[in-house]
Formats: structure tokens, C-alpha cells, sequence
């Protein structure tokens, strides 16, 4: 599926039950970067945000800084991949597609990029704020040392 049919199967599903939208944060995390001809842009799988493991892809978020836990791929088949923390600060109405940059594909050392942000325009920006103050904010247990800020 595409990143524009992603966003249209998403906003599709929203505009069809009013009580969804309402509860439903407005700002989404994909780890499938859009740029497909970076030979140095990979995707990423994100294993927690805020402490907790999220469900499917994309990843919904209230707007405000989340802790991220992301692993990307390996250079050696036989490694296990070893998660980075990072801190992003996600805007209201956004949807961010997150890869990691590495040098090389044989190199384990890499970092978070944003690939893409695209805004969801059907979206009401004060209204999602509202929305995030409004909702208690899950904190890790211990604050992790960020690789990276947004």
C-alpha cells in the first residue's frame, strides 16, 4: 500500500465512525521509509513508545515528545538486533515515516531519521492538543538516555 493509500484507508476509516475520531490520537508512526532510491535508507521496526509495545502499523501517538525504541536491520544475518532509544517530538496531525540511515548495509551502527512528514489535513491541530492534555501521559519507568531528539 502506498503512503497516499495509507493515508486515505486511515482518514477513510476515521471519517466513518465519529466516536473513533474523537478518541483516536491523530498523529501516526510508520517505520517504512517513502524514499526508495536513498541506498542508505532502511526500515525500521519501532518495539516500544513510551514503555509499551504498540500494535500495528501505523503506530497511533498523541501530539508531544515520546520515548521511542526502535531496532533497525542488522549487517549480519546471525546478530540479533539491539534497540536505540530515542525522544521525538510529534507535532499534531502529523504522520512521520521513520528509517534508520546507515553508511553501509554490513555496518550495525546507523541513526534515526525522518524520512517523511506528511500533514493530515482533514485533522484540527488545537483539537488534537486538547485531546493530549486531556489523556494521562504514559511515562517509561526510568527516563531513557535519548540517541537523538527531534
Amino acid at each position: 500500500m502506498t503512503r497516499h493509500h495509507s493515508l486515505i484507508f486511515i482518514l477513510g476509516l476515521a471519517a466513518t465512525s465519529p466516536a473513533l475520531c474523537a478518541l483516536t490520537p491523530q498523529s501516526y508512526l510508520d517505520g517504512n521509509p517513502q524514499t526508495k532510491t536513498d541506498p542508505h535508507l532502511y526500515p525500521v521496526r519501532i518495539v516500544a513508545v513510551d514503555g509499551g509495545a504498540p500494535v500495528g502499523n501505523p503506530i497511533y501517538v498523541t501530539p508531544g515528545p515520546h520515548w521511542l525504541e526502535i531496532v533497525a536491520p542488522t549487517g549480519n544475518s546471525k546478530m540479533v538486533a539491539k534497540p536505540q532509544t530515542f525522544v521525538l517530538k510529534i507535532e499534531p496531525c502529523t504522520y512521520y515515516y521513520l528509517g534508520a540511515h546507515k553508511d553501509s548495509a554490513l555496518l550495525d551502527k546507523w541513526k534515526l531519521v525522518v524520512d517523511e512528514e506528511d500533514t493530515i489535513k482533514e485533522c484540527n491541530p488545537a483539537e488534537e492538543l486538547k485531546k493530549a492534555k486531556a489523556a494521562p501521559q504514559p511515562q517509561p519507568q526510568v527516563a531513557p538516555k535519548p540517541n537523538s531528539t527531534h
